[in-house]
């Protein structure tokens, strides 16, 4: 193969991975179109929508159309969302389980009472 040859192929591969690309940037418009579909509750394009290319685009947007596709009582107040306050008490209980067990795994421990752990 020649050196005008790989340049010729390096070219291809570049013009096809940015074609690549395109395809996967959102389209403003499908995105309007399902909003507009959300807001409709047009289930019928939705559903199309959905099953096109890209699917329904980002997390959120689905996190908003499923529900209604499947005919889901959804509220977003029901979201089980860990609070910064939740995640510390977790963090807490699991340091205290980690010690209790780590006390009885070393032998320096033995002759600890309880009282002393």
């Amino acid at each position: 193969m020649t050196v005008r040859n790989r340049k010729r192929k390096k070219k291809k591969v570049k013009k096809n991975k940015l074609n690549l690309l395109k395809k996967n940037v959102p389209s403003e418009d499908k995105y309007e179109k399902i909003v507009a579909s959300f807001k409709c509750q047009d289930l019928e394009s939705l559903r199309e929508l959905a099953l096109s290319e890209r699917g329904l685009l980002s997390n959120g947007l689905r996190k908003k159309v499923w529900p209604l596709l499947l005919g889901v009582e959804y509220d977003n107040r029901n979201l089980d969302v860990q609070t910064d306050e939740s995640r510390k008490r977790v963090r807490l209980n699991q340091v205290e389980q980690d010690v209790n067990r780590s006390m009885f795994q070393f032998t320096i421990c033995e002759g600890f009472t309880e009282e002393k752990r």
